[in-house]
């Protein structure tokens, strides 16, 4: 608020008040009320945007591809080498990798469970009493995803059948 000076009933001016002066000061004293709208800044989210073009899209992806073609092609190659190195190996290689990474994976998750751990779990479901069983089934899942591709050339893994059972009467 604005000190106000003194009014002398003698003094006839003080008493009559423009408009404009009452107007103003009325003005001054509206302190709690928000400023103007061109002052205060906009909060507003923007509105919705056009997505970009596909083709432009399509451009960015080919330029990040083709400056990453050399190393793209290398890691292809090595997985190339590792898939026929495989389907040549003997029975149990794939079955050691999935484990070996499986177990490298979980610790890296903080799980921390051992090849030898996971192979217990895996063959006979046994566990330590420290053991954290969701994270076995865990490690467990991912032993089987990696060990699901193509085996090798021998041909499919024959389970051995039970000894049939003679039916009673005949």
């Amino acid at each position: 608020m604005k000190p106000q000076a003194p009014a002398f009933h003698d003094e006839s001016d003080a008493l009559f008040l423009d408009a404009e002066e009452v107007g103003q000061s009325s003005e001054d004293d509206l302190w709690f009320l928000p400023g103007p709208m061109e002052e205060e800044p906009d909060y507003l989210p923007p509105g919705p945007r056009a997505e970009p073009c596909e083709t432009e899209v399509l451009d960015d992806w080919r330029k990040a591809e083709a400056g990453h073609a050399a190393r793209l092609a290398r890691v292809a190659g090595r997985v190339g080498a590792l898939d026929e190195r495989l389907k040549r190996s003997p029975e149990g290689w794939r079955h050691r990798l999935a484990l070996i990474e499986a177990a490298d994976l979980s610790w890296f998750a903080g799980d921390r469970i051992g090849p030898d751990r996971l192979a217990l779990w895996i063959s006979m479901r046994i566990s330590g009493l420290q053991d954290d069983t969701a994270a076995l089934a865990r490690v467990g899942w991912a032993v089987r995803r990696l060990t699901g591709g193509a085996r090798p050339r021998g041909g499919p893994i024959r389970l051995p059948q039970p000894p049939r059972s003679r039916e009673h009467g005949k």
